[in-house]
């Protein structure tokens, strides 16, 4: 959580509002983190994943990062048998999601 937050404070303009939903059903925990940031490239979002991958618009940016974060994440969530995934549009934000069993 700590993570997506971070990044979604980070990369959205200064006077724009970051969100944060928690749902739970019987079996899962959903979260979904939204910003409004610049969105991340169709081509770049199977990759964002990727341990040390920043986009193209990130590493010509003053934005510092390893490249780690969502790597990080996608492994802590997937050892908890969960999924994390994005979605997102050019100049309009994006939105991380992800889901935990609740019975595991």
């Amino acid at each position: 959580m700590t993570n997506l937050i971070s990044n979604a404070l980070k990369y959205s303009p200064a006077e724009s509002q970051v969100s944060v939903k928690v749902e739970s059903n019987q079996d899962l925990a959903h979260v979904e983190v939204c910003d409004a940031g610049k969105g991340i490239h169709p081509e770049q979002l199977p990759n964002i994943f990727k341990p040390f991958f920043r986009t193209s618009d990130v590493r010509a940016s003053t934005v510092s990062g390893t490249g780690l974060g969502l790597a990080i994440c996608k492994e802590i969530i997937e050892q908890h048998h969960g999924r994390i995934w994005c979605e997102s549009r050019l100049n309009a934000g994006s939105i991380f999601f992800f889901e935990l069993p609740l019975n595991s």
